[in-house]
Formats: structure tokens, C-alpha cells, sequence
């Protein structure tokens, strides 16, 4: 046993640097297994019905309200909400946020429409 230790001493600078080195890719290999199941978790949150449409309505309406032409609308849109993370997000909740667009969009044009009348 003291001869072992005695023989490990030798080498133990070697011996630190490479299990640290074993430890941190055991660490960053762990943390990116991890971190897919860390996003399925954020989507898989148990929220109400019509959380994303009365969230993105509140949103839009306290920042832009009826002053954005369609164009302006469907430029904003886009750039709120990138497409591909509709596309990740589960099957209900894009129903809900593609409906919640296409509400928005609709209010744009017929505040456009009202527009045009008055003038």
C-alpha cells in the first residue's frame, strides 16, 4: 500500500490534470444531455386555455395598439414571433398562437378599413 502511494505521488500532478480534465467533459456532456430534457420541460408547463392568445393580444395592444397599418402588423408579427419556435411548441399551442396572429391581423386591417372611411 505504501509502495502504491509512494508510486502514485510521482505522478500526481499528471494524475490531477487529467481526471480534471475527465471531470469537466463528464460535466459539459452530462449538462447537454440534460439541457434537452431542461426545453422539453419548459413546453410541456400545464397552462390555461387561451394563455398564449391573451398573452400575445395584451402584448401587442399595450406596445403597438390600433396604430400599425397590415403591412406593419404582419412585419411585427413575424419578428415577435419567429416561425420556427411556433413550429417546436406542441399542436394546441400553435393552433392557439397562429389563432391569436390571425385575430391580431384582423383587427389591424378593419382599424385600416376604418381609417380609409374617415378620411
Amino acid at each position: 500500500m505504501i509502495i502504491n502511494l509512494w508510486f502514485l505521488s510521482l505522478f500526481y500532478e499528471d494524475l490531477k490534470s487529467s481526471m480534471t480534465i475527465i471531470f469537466v467533459l463528464i460535466i459539459i456532456g452530462l449538462g447537454s444531455y440534460l439541457a434537452k430534457y431542461f426545453e422539453w420541460l419548459v413546453f410541456v408547463q400545464h397552462v390555461k386555455e387561451g394563455f398564449w392568445k391573451s398573452k400575445l393580444n395584451i402584448y401587442f395592444k399595450n406596445n403597438y395598439g390600433n396604430g400599425l397599418g397590415p403591412r406593419s402588423t404582419q412585419m411585427v408579427l413575424k419578428s415577435m414571433i419567429p416561425n420556427w419556435w411556433v413550429q417546436i411548441l406542441p399542436s394546441h399551442y400553435q393552433l392557439e398562437i397562429k389563432e391569436a396572429m390571425k385575430n391580431i391581423t384582423e383587427r389591424s386591417n378593419d382599424y385600416a378599413l376604418k381609417r380609409e372611411k374617415i378620411n
